[in-house]
């Protein structure tokens, strides 16, 4: 399963495997504006499990980016490594 990835301090890339792609995206007046995330594929709830030991808070989130609207991951990871609001 491929999820968006980040790190709440911007750090990237935010894992090591993690790739850069673009998902696309349209400016309100609907001109095509693609956005550049940050994807991993984790095969497992192991593998997940694996990354939460590896990297410490990790939040699961539903995408905005999810692949009906978007053709993004429908879900979302953030390495909660830094303060946000």
């Amino acid at each position: 399963m491929r999820f968006r990835i980040e790190r709440s301090s911007r750090e990237t890339p935010p894992v090591e495997g993690a790739e850069k792609v673009e998902a696309p995206n349209k400016t309100i007046d609907g001109k095509d504006n693609p956005l550049e995330i940050w994807v991993v594929e984790v095969e497992s709830l192991d593998e997940l499990l694996e990354l939460v030991d590896d990297e410490g808070d990790v939040i699961v989130g539903r995408s905005v980016y999810e692949s009906d609207t978007y053709g993004g991951p429908e879900y979302d990871l953030e390495i909660y490594d830094d303060y946000r609001e």
